[in-house]
């Protein structure tokens, strides 16, 4: 499905889905930047160590002022593709899903000892965004460019990962029924047009 490409700067535009309501996750295929998507968590490159964690971002605002953007930020420092292998980026991809779904580390609080309560908004603000599982999530092309992945290759991994993630033989009917319902995949709204074709290109293959 082809549509006419948004102007610089514009929201978020849905280009495709898998429109299968009835069946989790539901794909999309969205252009715009990934920092200004009203998505429940994305993904952030990062360098340094390869470590994913989970961070809470509540003072980011949405264009026009009102509310957030999203309730928690994956960020991801991945290691320049090892030769002839893509084990290091499928295994990224399957740490940000599993980070995704777990709750952060409680604090010591012996007023805060149920398991089950959520917590204290005006105690902990940083904790309430990103306490409950994000019903969808954003990922940009990991590992393209300068990470050596390449794009076609880099979209085909991510998604497979993620495929493999939602039909695991034992875990993955409780993930299709409690967890991230909606995953959107990130064609970039700035940067050079060559690259943003690219990417395109590489997650519209990967999709078939």
């Amino acid at each position: 499905m082809n549509q006419p490409r948004p102007a610089r700067n514009a929201a978020p535009t849905i280009i495709k889905s898998s429109g299968r309501r009835r069946k989790v996750p539901v794909y999309y295929l969205m252009y715009g930047d990934i920092i200004d998507s009203p998505i429940d968590a994305i993904t952030v490159v990062t360098d340094g160590r390869m470590r994913v964690d989970r961070q809470a971002l509540a003072g980011k605002k949405r264009s026009g002022g009102e509310g957030s953007l999203y309730n928690a930020a994956l960020l991801v420092n991945l290691q320049t593709k090892p030769p002839g292998s893509n084990r290091t980026l499928r295994l990224c991809i399957h740490r940000i899903l599993r980070r995704a779904v777990t709750k952060p580390r409680r604090p010591h609080d012996p007023e805060w000892s149920d398991p089950n309560e959520e917590p204290d908004r005006g105690r902990y603000p940083e904790l309430w965004d990103w306490w409950r599982t994000p019903r969808s999530i954003a990922f940009g092309l990991i590992g393209s460019g300068d990470l050596g992945y390449g794009y076609s290759n880099a979209a085909e991994q991510i998604l497979g990962m993620i495929v493999a993630w939602y039909n695991h033989p034992t875990k993955g009917r409780l993930r299709r029924r409690r967890q991230i319902l909606h995953v959107y995949l990130m064609i970039p709204q700035s940067g050079p047009m060559s690259q943003r074709r690219l990417v395109r290109k590489a997650w519209e293959q990967a999709w078939k």
